[in-house]
């Protein structure tokens, strides 16, 4: 059986809705999912809705006791990363035995039953490398006097200063940020051996749980990257595709990198929506040449045709 965990609050209910229709269509095997709720009570009914329409998945829904994070919640990343989105961080002690959590801004297009059974080689997480970062730092480290680092000098210093400092938070060098710095949108948890080799729970007393973290990067990010630092089992990157990229980053790339990233970004089996309502991913206009966006509108379209649940309007309501 494949466990899933989500971490919720009210204003991703709809994101979630998306990620496990998604999810749920394309599985095969039965499902256990578990929604953790965090911030405010709201209206859960739309996800039990949901749940009917697959016989061969049982959702729980759970409350996240964010009491740790009070903190954290005072902080200014919180406006932008709710308490919901530091679950994974406590994640190995509240399930049992393997799970996979996925961000609710996910869109599943593959069977993550595979994903599920991916042997993590005595690892303690299986995640994917943020290679949006590795390009970045190809470009703005590794390339001297192209046209490009002279039109954008400034952007360029500025990129630099903020890896930098992200290394020095990290304790890694640039180009181990680059090859080793992991995505936190999908994760693949072995509880029972994180649980063993941290009994006294070290992973959520981290500088960053309670909002030392500073990062422009998701709260839980560097925390993960901190704890897990060499012991990730590096997943194949389509199953966290958070951008799609343009062709002229091939310049930059060593071949071997930019033909696994190729392959990825033109066949993922998760898409990534980060800051989907800066972005309003289903309000783009019908004529969006990105890809992604129109799988996400025809996945709305799609949900109401099937279950009668209005995601597009829940989006809206929202914003």
């Amino acid at each position: 059986m494949t466990h899933i965990a989500y971490g919720i609050d009210d204003k991703y209910l709809p994101c979630l809705i998306v990620s496990m229709f998604t999810a749920l269509k394309r599985l095969s095997g039965s499902a256990q999912v578990t929604v953790f709720t965090a911030g405010p009570e709201f209206d859960t009914s739309h996800i039990r809705v949901l749940a009917r329409h697959f016989p061969n998945a049982s959702v729980e829904i759970r409350r996240f006791d964010t009491s740790p994070l009070v903190e954290y919640e005072k902080s200014e990343l919180a406006a932008r990363f709710p308490a919901a989105s530091m679950l994974p961080i406590f994640l190995p002690w509240l399930i049992e035995g393997k799970c996979l959590f996925l961000d609710a801004d996910t869109l599943v297009l593959d069977d993550i039953a595979s994903l599920f059974q991916t042997d993590l080689n005595g690892c303690l997480i299986g995640a994917c490398l943020v290679y949006p970062a590795a390009l970045t730092i190809q470009k703005v480290f590794h390339t001297d006097h192209d046209i490009m680092s002279i039109l954008f000098r400034s952007r360029y210093r500025r990129r630099r200063e903020e890896y930098e400092a992200l290394a020095d938070r990290m304790g890694l060098t640039i180009d181990e940020i680059a090859s080793k710095f992991f995505c936190s949108g999908v994760i693949l948890f072995d509880t029972c051996a994180i649980r063993s080799a941290d009994p006294d729970r070290k992973l959520t007393k981290l500088e960053g749980a309670s909002g030392g973290c500073k990062s422009g990067h998701m709260a839980d990010m560097e925390i993960l990257n901190l704890y897990f630092k060499d012991r990730v089992y590096f997943l194949d990157l389509k199953w966290d595709v958070p951008k799609d990229i343009l062709g002229l980053n091939r310049i930059y790339t060593q071949p071997d990198v930019w033909n696994e990233i190729r392959a990825a970004t033109r066949n993922p089996s998760i898409l990534h929506f980060s800051d989907i309502y800066r972005r309003k991913s289903w309000k783009r206009p019908w004529y969006s040449s990105r890809r992604r966006y129109r799988i996400y509108r025809q996945t709305c379209k799609d949900i109401f045709a099937q279950t009668g649940i209005d995601v597009e309007s829940m989006f809206d309501a929202r914003v």
